[in-house]
């Protein structure tokens, strides 16, 4: 009896205070953002713009936590598009609001720019920046935490990236500057006079490099070129070098923990200058010097550049 009158007392007390005894009760502090469920990710245009321009003009990028891809063609025009995508999209608008996007032309240059902003680690979102331009042009691109894919281009290349990949078809110009952190550099055909590859802890690789003097800098990882003209300079540390020569302009290798692989160009003249772990050169090269089981120093073909290769605790194999 006792029970029942209770229950009574506490449904009259519900009623008259407005609430439902059945109703779902949120916690403490609760609000409604912290209790919405992640849904599927939408995706929204915030950004599309077009400009008239010029070839040989220049797309200036500097922004963060977005994702970059060039386009070319033979088209007069640049278009500029910026793409959100999140399962929360109420908070993601927030907050690429608060990024202060700007997309404009200053004399006759594309200029793209975005703020970075501090926290809002819990907003998962992701950035898309797409840019359609004449494939002559000129790029430069500073970027954190995003990928750079880029296509065929003809003109001054600067890119400088961290914690984000670089990905370049063919690009020709007087010169090509790659630099990341944490990020793979991959390319098609390089062609420039001047041409520098830098990251760590990433690989780097390229189909085909021409150039006047070309270095390819990284750490604990590999260095992949498949073939190779110009004077050149490689370094890494706890990866190895495979590179195949194109001619006798000159080769300086340096690694640590790290097997290098040198195939050299038909008829070259260099002069060889070898130490590492275990040195082996193929009896098909034409050596006037001496070879060791940890050295190598002599004339190929009667000699000319140096072909300089040291790793410390890796193979050297020169075929």
């Amino acid at each position: 009896m006792h029970t029942f009158i209770q229950t009574i007392l506490l449904a009259i007390v519900f009623v008259s205070s407005g609430l439902n005894p059945f109703q779902d009760i949120q916690p403490v502090g609760a609000t409604e953002d912290t209790l919405e469920l992640p849904s599927s990710p939408d995706e929204e245009i915030m950004i599309s713009e077009q400009f008239a321009v010029q070839e040989g003009a220049t797309l200036f990028i500097d922004i963060a936590h977005a994702e970059v891809t060039i386009l070319t063609s033979s088209r007069t025009s640049a278009d500029v598009e910026v793409s959100l995508e999140s399962n929360r999209m109420s908070r993601a608008r927030e907050r690429f609001e608060r990024m202060n996007w700007q997309v404009h032309q200053e004399e006759g240059n594309i200029v793209v720019t975005a703020e970075t902003l501090r926290g809002w680690n819990n907003v998962n979102m992701d950035i898309d920046v797409t840019v359609h331009i004449p494939a002559r042009f000129n790029i430069d691109v500073v970027t954190t935490h995003g990928d750079v894919d880029l296509e065929s281009i003809e003109g001054e290349l600067s890119v400088v990236t961290t914690h984000g990949d670089v990905q370049m078809d063919d690009v020709m110009s007087s010169r090509i500057r790659v630099t990341s952190s944490h990020g793979d550099i991959e390319g098609r055909e390089l062609s420039a006079d001047t041409i520098e590859l830098r990251t760590s802890h990433a690989d780097i690789e390229v189909n085909r490099v021409d150039s006047g003097e070309f270095s390819a800098i990284t750490s604990h990882a590999d260095v992949d070129i498949g073939l190779l003209r110009g004077e050149s300079r490689i370094r890494t540390s706890h990866g190895d070098v495979d590179v195949a020569l194109a001619d006798d302009m000159g080769l300086d290798v340096e690694t640590e923990h790290g097997d290098v692989d040198v195939r050299l160009a038909k008829e070259a003249r260099m002069d060889l200058d070898l130490r590492g772990g275990d040195v082996d050169v193929s009896s098909s090269v034409d050596v006037n010097g001496r070879i060791s089981e940890d050295t190598a120093r002599g004339r190929i073909n009667g000699g000319g550049a140096a072909l300089r290769v040291r790793t410390t605790y890796g193979e050297i194999h020169v075929r």
